[in-house]
């Protein structure tokens, strides 16, 4: 208020024309010039202009024109008699109680003027005695609610910088620890040289020769892939039962499978496991001499292959279904051209292929998978496989990311800026831009590993 006030003065200062004064004046002034107030009613006024003439003076008058002249004169003097010296005493009283009402009347109107303009000053004097103390409270809260606000981006300041160090020191904390999982698994990496070392001279010293199925079983591109880089491969994917947990929901594509099924690259023979506990037959196709006798040992039925040989040589329409994890990242073109051929003419009508692929989606994901697999070539976006298999003339039924093979790093996800509704509209246009980058950079970084594609023999 104090500001609108002196702004107010600063604005009449600054103007050519001078203000007009209002014309406050005496409250008689006011009663003056005021013609609605009860002192200078019409009705009274009235009275008080005609109290005392109350018996105007009456013409006497006759039509008789020659007695005429008497009558008049003897009417006069009956009412002179009246008036003068019957009543006169009477007319006097009368007149005496006309001006003293009439004296009253001006009292009374002059009483209710008065008090009727010291009521309307009284209320001028609370009304603006009220907007003031409105006035001042308001500037109060304003004051308040300001040095409330300047308080709070203070604080908000403070936390993004105390968030910044923590950022700092955090970062500082993943760099250490990554140079120290890289060291360690430099030294996995030496440890599993080693042991391949040592069972290479132990079949050395067992009289035994490597044979060129040994060192070569499937070819990608025309080089040969030695047998342990299956074994890593394998290994590399994580412990049994973590690919069990993987892999278990898997098995109900192929519930109701009359026929062999295939599992096309079958590792350590995990899934072979799982279709063995649901009653399913089923034979495993392997590239590694190793991981072969390893799934045998296990008692299961696995055939060692070279790239499609083993489908090439079934009987058409002889197979329930196939499986596979990973193979389209093992075959090279040509060679997956002819898996999906014979996908297509050695399973049964109605039978199922399940595929596993990598998805070349999260960066981080899919960068460790393919590190962690050496013999892997390429991964294929979705959509592209789902045309791939088409033009095989098989039915895509399904195509869905895996659910279990979310990318999970220590620390989760990117967390977004957490911010106070209350804070100013341009706090909000400064973080949610920020917060919209952070979710695209955690489905960059932090989406599915692997997605399944399910499709369906057709005749």
């Amino acid at each position: 208020m104090k500001r609108i006030r002196e702004q107010a003065k600063k604005a009449i200062a600054s103007s050519d024309i001078a203000p007009r004064p209002i014309p406050i004046g005496s409250r008689q002034a006011k009663r003056e010039d005021n013609k609605q107030s009860v002192l200078y009613s019409e009705e009274l006024n009235y009275l008080n202009a005609n109290w005392h003439n109350w018996n105007p003076a009456t013409e006497i008058t006759s039509h008789r024109p020659i007695i005429g002249r008497f009558i008049v004169r003897i009417k006069r003097f009956f009412v002179d008699l009246v008036w003068n010296y019957l009543l006169k005493a009477y007319f006097e009283r009368e007149r005496l109680f006309h001006m003293n009402l009439v004296k009253y009347l001006n009292a009374n109107a002059r009483y209710i003027d008065s008090r009727n303009a010291d009521l309307f000053w009284q209320l001028i004097q609370k009304i603006d005695h009220d907007v003031q103390s409105i006035n001042e409270r308001v500037d109060h809260l304003f004051d308040h609610a300001e040095a409330r606000m300047q308080a709070i981006e203070e604080d908000f300041s403070k936390t993004i910088e105390d968030l910044d160090h923590v950022r700092f020191m955090v970062s500082n904390a993943s760099s250490r620890t990554k140079k120290e999982l890289l060291e360690l698994e430099e030294y996995g990496h030496e440890l599993e040289s080693k042991i391949s070392q040592l069972k290479l001279a132990r079949g050395r010293s067992g009289g035994r020769g490597l044979s060129s199925s040994q060192t070569s079983v499937v070819s990608v591109s025309g080089e040969p892939i030695p047998d342990p880089f299956f074994v890593v491969g394998a290994r590399a994917a994580g412990s049994e039962s973590a690919v069990k947990e993987h892999l278990n929901d898997l098995v109900e594509y192929f519930s109701d499978t009359q026929g062999l099924v295939v599992d096309f690259g079958c590792e350590r023979g995990e899934f072979l496991e799982l279709l063995a506990s649901r009653g399913i037959q089923a034979v495993g196709l392997s590239f590694s001499e190793e991981l072969a006798e390893l799934c045998k040992d296990k008692g299961l039925r696995v055939e060692q292959t070279e790239n499609v040989k083993w489908l090439g040589e079934v009987e058409d329409r002889s197979l329930g279904g196939v499986f596979t994890k990973n193979a389209t990242n093992i075959l090279n073109p040509a060679q997956l051209g002819l898996f999906f051929e014979l996908v297509a003419q050695k399973v049964q009508v109605g039978g199922r292929l399940v595929i596993e692929v990598g998805n070349p989606q999260p960066l981080v994901g899919f960068s460790k998978s393919l590190a962690n697999i050496p013999h892997h070539r390429e991964s294929y976006q979705a959509d592209v496989l789902r045309m791939i298999v088409e033009a095989y003339g098989m039915r895509i039924l399904d195509i869905a990311p895996r659910q279990s093979s979310k990318v999970k790093q220590r620390g989760g996800e990117l967390e977004l800026i957490k911010f106070d509704e209350s804070l100013p509209p341009r706090w909000h246009n400064a973080l949610k831009p920020i917060n919209d980058n952070i979710k695209r950079l955690n489905e960059m970084l932090f989406t599915y590993k692997s997605y399944v594609l399910v499709a369906e023999i057709q005749e």
